[in-house]
């Protein structure tokens, strides 16, 4: 499996919430990932195949954010058409 290093700071400011480490290494436990450290620079985990949203900052941090209660519920994300076509052969 896997094992990601994200920068703490940058997880707490997606997070938008600063969490006091004991609550962050019982959380991060609870999301479905093995914990390796935290420290005052870097937090490492383990991810499990079926969480490959956790594989990235920006995803570890709505994961968290939803889990801990500070963004709850679906998120809205703007999108537009796209100016690229695919076309698969069927061949």
């Amino acid at each position: 499996m896997p094992t990601i290093t994200l920068d703490k700071k940058d997880v707490m400011k997606l997070v938008g919430k600063e969490i006091p480490d004991e609550k962050l290494k019982n959380r991060i436990s609870m999301l479905g990932t093995d914990l390796e450290k935290v420290d005052d620079s870097e937090i490492t985990v383990e991810v499990f195949p079926n969480r490959p949203d956790l594989l990235s900052e920006e995803g570890f941090a709505r994961a968290l954010s939803s889990f801990i209660g500070v963004k709850t519920g679906l998120r809205k994300y703007d999108v537009k058409k796209s100016l690229f076509k695919v076309n698969v052969d069927s061949s």
